[in-house]
């Protein structure tokens, strides 16, 4: 067996079936007797010039071991299958198992979106609770003025009640002023009745 190292790109219409493409060229190696040592899954990806009117395009990558028949016969398919726009298929000294640096660079994209949606919803929950904090602060606020607001017209309703009761009590004399009044007068008739006997 051979080993070879195959490159297609899948029409952009067909994406949504990538996975069963590939799953297909992976039993046509397997059920031969073959081997699958690499497969990836590259996503759609742009093309560095237009095909066939595309601009972008879904990618594999698969290393296999094979009779040539079957990678004669995996051409053969990539040829007559409208969802395949091109295809490279390369001999190689041996198996190849390590990672692409496709992968890892899409690996590494894909971790760092994840981690700036990561600081993006974060940031957005601190700015929710510090919404939630200046909200809770200004009804506290707005409370402890209303409360302020009460005692201060409470205490102006006292005020206003002490000065009526005390305005009332200036007008009405005392009891006890008002019997020395009363003793007052008569001492000063019983002296008048007593000149006029003694005239």
């Amino acid at each position: 067996m051979r080993h070879y190292e195959i490159v297609a790109l899948v029409h952009p219409d067909q994406s949504e079936q990538q996975d069963e493409i590939i799953d297909r060229y992976r039993r046509i190696v397997e059920d031969s007797g073959g081997k699958v040592h690499r497969c990836e899954d590259w996503g759609r990806r742009k093309l560095a010039y237009p095909i066939q009117k595309l601009f972008k395009a879904g990618y594999f990558l698969m290393n296999i071991e094979c009779e040539p028949s079957v990678k004669e016969e995996i051409e053969t398919v990539f040829r007559y299958n409208d969802s395949i726009i091109r295809s490279l298929v390369l001999r190689k000294d041996g198996p190849v198992t390590d990672q692409s640096p496709i992968l890892k660079q899409i690996i590494k994209k894909k971790a760092e979106e994840k981690r700036q949606a990561e600081e993006a919803a974060e940031e957005a929950r601190k700015a929710e609770e510090a919404r939630k904090a200046e909200e809770a602060r200004k009804a506290e606020e707005a409370r402890q003025a209303e409360l302020a607001a009460q005692k201060e017209a409470a205490e102006a309703e006292a005020a206003a009640e002490s000065a009526e009761q005390e305005s009332q009590n200036g007008d009405v004399p005392d009891s006890e002023d008002t019997e020395n009044a009363v003793e007052s007068v008569s001492t000063d008739e019983t002296d008048d009745d007593n000149e006029e006997v003694t005239s």
